[in-house]
């Protein structure tokens, strides 16, 4: 998926005006994102708030790797932002 499919992508969630997006029918914040695993591996993720889409990646560069679906994804997603002290989960 190009950066401007992702835009493209992210825009159309975000012109919802309570942060819903067909993924996700309750509110979810202010800010809405849109991300997706490209060929090489990494997570690219749109924020509705800048406009931007930026690449997720570990913290020594590698790709976040095991994420083919949405539960790989997630489960990816969680690792990475628990292990930067960024966020926790239940």
């Amino acid at each position: 998926m190009t950066d401007e499919e992702l835009q493209s992508l992210g825009a159309k969630a975000a012109a919802m005006p309570d942060g819903r997006n067909e993924l996700s029918p309750k509110p979810l914040c202010a800010v809405t994102a849109q991300a997706v695993v490209d060929p090489e591996g990494r997570i690219r993720v749109y924020n509705s708030e800048t406009g931007e889409v930026v690449t997720i990646r570990q913290a020594d560069g590698a790709a976040i790797a095991a994420a083919n679906d949405i539960a790989g994804l997630k489960a990816a997603l969680q690792t990475v932002l628990s292990e930067a002290g960024i966020a926790t989960f239940d």
